[in-house]
């Protein structure tokens, strides 16, 4: 995996046989967007969200405008797990909720 720019570290083989198998149908769906740091077109949201802190969690920080919601953002990463994907429909915890 590392090869091909993956950066998970696992000791848990069946770990890394689901990431494999989710890495593997990534593009394939025909989604319309594209990683902001490789250029991996062919992404739905879902697979974004997926793919970004597989392939490029110990990448620097990075500001850009987000290919979801075309926002400027100034941490992708941060913004693309607290507003997209299944923290942004309310299936996941965000970060950027608060309790009251």
């Amino acid at each position: 995996c590392f090869e091909i720019g993956a950066n998970m570290v696992t000791r848990c083989r069946e770990s890394l046989r689901c990431v494999a198998v989710v890495v593997g149908s990534h593009g394939q769906s025909g989604g319309r967007f594209k990683c902001v740091t490789c250029g991996m077109g062919d992404l739905t949201e879902d697979e974004l969200w997926e793919h970004y802190p597989t392939f490029h969690i110990n990448h620097p920080l990075v500001a850009t405008t987000c290919p979801v919601c075309r926002k400027e953002v100034g941490n992708f990463a941060v913004h693309l797990r607290n507003s997209h994907g299944p923290p942004g429909r309310g299936e996941m915890e965000s970060e950027n909720r608060k309790e009251i």
